[in-house]
């Protein structure tokens, strides 16, 4: 099975495998960092791939590393990166993954560890697409996710004005790396800056 990492099966493959393990072990305490928004990450992986013209090959590592990214949620919820790469190590190897396939895939997912570091193009829209909704239209639906998920989780509680003024400091500063994400997703990060704002003011 060693050719499997060349072909789109792998990420068949792998995307049924990490949705049977986020159904059956993920807690309904996340919120946010669940299925849907692995899925989410999945989805905007692909289109910023395949805007930026990026090889099936490398649309191949990029799609793996995006199922992958936080599946580590399974069982911790800080350093869940490290999970999660040990758990692509094993699944890879027993579908037989050619080794600089997976060592590419763990790279792609430690990259997406705050702040992120990618260090090339795969890892740049990885990191891009994992923070997507920064520049979306689900901007405030998730943020409100996440606070509620870090409540249920980690115990800390947000005023509305510290909440905003959290978000407004990620949203004002947040860089994205690739040029599609920085034209498109860029633009609606822009407009939701300035809804915050707006929001810090009421």
């Amino acid at each position: 099975m060693a050719i499997l990492a060349q072909t789109a099966t792998i990420v068949d493959e792998v995307a049924a495998y990490i949705s049977r393990l986020l159904e059956e072990k993920l807690s309904d305490v996340y919120a946010f960092h669940n299925i849907q928004h692995t899925k989410d990450v999945v989805e905007a992986a692909e289109r910023i791939g395949r805007a930026s013209q990026l090889s099936e090959d490398d649309l191949n590592v990029l799609l793996t590393a995006a199922w992958f990214h936080d599946v580590g949620y399974t069982e911790t919820y800080e350093g869940h990166e490290f999970v999660g790469v040990q758990l692509a190590e094993e699944y890879l190897a027993e579908l037989g993954c050619e080794s600089q396939f997976v060592e590419r895939v763990i790279s792609c997912i430690l990259a997406t560890q705050m702040p992120q570091q990618p260090r090339n193009a795969v890892e740049e829209i990885l990191c891009d697409a994992d923070v997507s909704n920064v520049g979306s239209d689900t901007f405030f639906e998730m943020s409100a996710r996440l606070r509620k998920e870090l409540q249920a989780v980690k115990g800390e509680v947000f005023t509305d004005a510290e909440w905003y003024s959290v978000q407004h400091s990620f949203c004002k500063f947040h860089r994205f790396h690739s040029e599609y994400a920085r034209r498109v997703l860029g633009a609606k990060q822009s407009e939701n800056l300035v809804a915050l704002e707006r929001k810090r003011m009421v």
